[in-house]
């Protein structure tokens, strides 16, 4: 009889796991999208609109902006 109600309670226990599997699919299912295109095209134009500060050439601009006097690539990479 044991044996009987451990496989029941295995039965049970793979039907809950494949339950919650399920929903998980259809919450990724409903989970609104995006096509490549349009998201290529936000992230060129974020990048575009947004100073890299890191980017040398915008930190020599900044530095002549700044500083108020002309610095080499050189310098500000140093």
């Amino acid at each position: 009889m044991s044996g009987r109600v451990q496989k029941q309670s295995m039965s049970e226990l793979k039907l809950r796991r494949l339950t919650e599997h399920n929903q998980r699919l259809r919450e990724d299912l409903a989970r609104p999208r995006i096509r490549v295109s349009e998201a290529s095209k936000s992230l060129i134009n974020y990048c575009k609109s947004t100073p890299d500060h890191l980017h040398p050439f915008a930190l020599l601009a900044l530095s002549v902006i700044i500083l108020r006097k002309p610095v080499t690539a050189l310098e500000v990479l140093a």
